[in-house]
């Protein structure tokens, strides 16, 4: 099997679960409600979503139609490879580490905390530049949740929503609703 199950997390009413492509090395965060059953993941049309997304300035962007659009999916994400994850449990909470390494000499590691008896999780990624060149982070993320669907198989073509609230000039605050696939 391509994707595997690397751990599972219990947080309240919440399941963490990060997956890894046995090939890539890449890890993926998913978050879902604690009595449900997710699709194996054979059967869905995706691959791993990177927990932690990097663009470093000097990067290629992705191809097709997203170079200058996103800086998502780049290629220092793609060189992302798991090194380990580690499990604190301390008297108020549970933490999480997942350390992600490329061959350049660059670390990241993604913190995910759970407050106990909190309905939610809060996380951050720190970046360590251990090579000895100089690098310019143009973005990193704080979270990236793949899986969007992970209750059907295939890919939900028309049938999930998202809300966005807009934060343009003269549009702040205006809620929209619509398809994924019509807000592309």
């Amino acid at each position: 099997m391509k994707v595997i199950l690397l751990n599972e997390y219990l947080f309240g009413d919440m399941k963490v679960m990060y997956f890894i492509d046995n090939e890539t090395k890449n890890v993926e965060l998913m978050l879902v409600p604690i009595d449900t059953q997710i699709v194996n993941w054979d059967e869905k049309k995706q691959s791993v979503d990177s927990l932690v997304q990097l663009k470093i300035v000097g990067d290629t962007y992705l191809g097709g139609y997203a170079g200058g659009v996103t800086m998502r999916q780049g290629e220092s994400t793609t060189l992302l490879k798991y090194k380990e994850q580690k499990f604190n449990s301390m008297e108020e909470k549970d933490q999480i580490i997942t350390t992600l390494k490329d061959d350049r000499g660059y670390e990241v590691k993604h913190y995910l905390t759970w407050y106990k008896n909190s309905k939610s999780l809060n996380t951050f990624t720190k970046f360590y530049n251990k090579s000895s060149d100089i690098v310019t982070l143009e973005m990193i993320s704080s979270f990236s949740i793949g899986g969007i669907t992970p209750f059907t198989t295939g890919d939900a073509y028309h049938t999930l929503k998202a809300h966005r609230l807009r934060s343009v000039w003269s549009m702040e605050g205006r809620l929209e609703t619509n398809t994924i696939e019509d807000f592309q």
